[in-house]
């Protein structure tokens, strides 16, 4: 890349929960024609040349959740953190150069004297299972929806939660009560006897995961014998997990 125009910039991508923002270093590539957009940790490490193959930007800018850049063929093209969803026209701009975006992310309007949003930005949602693997890399995130009414507390159906009704939804924390229903085991988790006793989940933490917004903490409350669940979204070389 001796020979190639850079264009860097400093951003706080909010891809990472449980932890605080990850930071990264993005610059686009061309030696007059455009280029590839590439991507590095703040540290130099995990440098991606690529990101983006097939952006051909000369301006870039980055928000919460997509990079834009101004392609020399007249357009502003647009793209995932990850690099996917390339979008060369996704605005017309002849003779664009430069960029900026007004602000990181949806806009929150706070309560007067500093106090907490009145607002979150919507909808927010949850994952159908807290077992399965969220985000695997190259994979999209694990199913989610709006207030579902059953969770997967096992990846193998031993354990869900069923029959789920919501309060506080779309708010900072939101509690589901429902059934719990487990499988004995015997002689197979199948064909096992369910136990059903009844159960709440609480979630709180929302916030941007992959564009989009979403509970990132759960909390469950069971009678015993059952055990308590708990975790939260957290990341760890591409493959994101709801752990403890």
């Amino acid at each position: 890349m001796k020979a190639a125009r850079l264009a860097l910039l400093v951003v706080l991508a909010a891809v990472g929960v449980a932890a605080p923002a990850h930071a990264y270093v993005y610059w686009t590539q061309g030696n007059g024609s455009g280029g590839p957009i590439g991507r590095a940790n703040l540290d130099g490490g995990g440098i991606r040349e690529r990101l983006a193959t097939r952006a051909s930007s000369s301006g870039i800018a980055v928000d919460a959740a997509h990079i834009y850049w101004a392609n020399y063929t007249g357009s502003v093209g647009r793209a995932s953190l990850t690099g996917t969803g390339v979008n060369q026209r996704y605005i017309r701009a002849a003779g664009a150069s430069e960029l900026a975006v007004d602000g990181l992310g949806p806009k929150v309007t706070p309560k007067p004297h500093g106090g907490t949003p009145s607002r979150l930005p919507q909808p927010i949602q949850f994952f159908y299972s807290v077992a399965n693997i969220i985000k695997a890399p190259g994979q999209p995130v694990e199913g989610e929806a709006v207030r579902p009414s059953t969770i997967a507390l096992f990846a193998d159906g031993a354990w869900v939660l069923q029959g789920l009704h919501w309060s506080g939804w779309g708010s900072k924390v939101a509690t589901g009560k429902g059934i719990s229903s487990a499988s004995n085991g015997k002689p197979n988790i199948a064909q096992g006897k369910r136990l059903k006793t009844p159960a709440s989940i609480t979630l709180s933490d929302p916030g941007r995961f992959f564009g989009r917004e979403v509970y990132r903490c759960y909390q469950l409350h069971v009678r015993p014998p059952a055990s308590e669940l708990h975790g939260c979204l957290g990341g760890h070389a591409g493959y994101w997990l709801l752990g403890t």
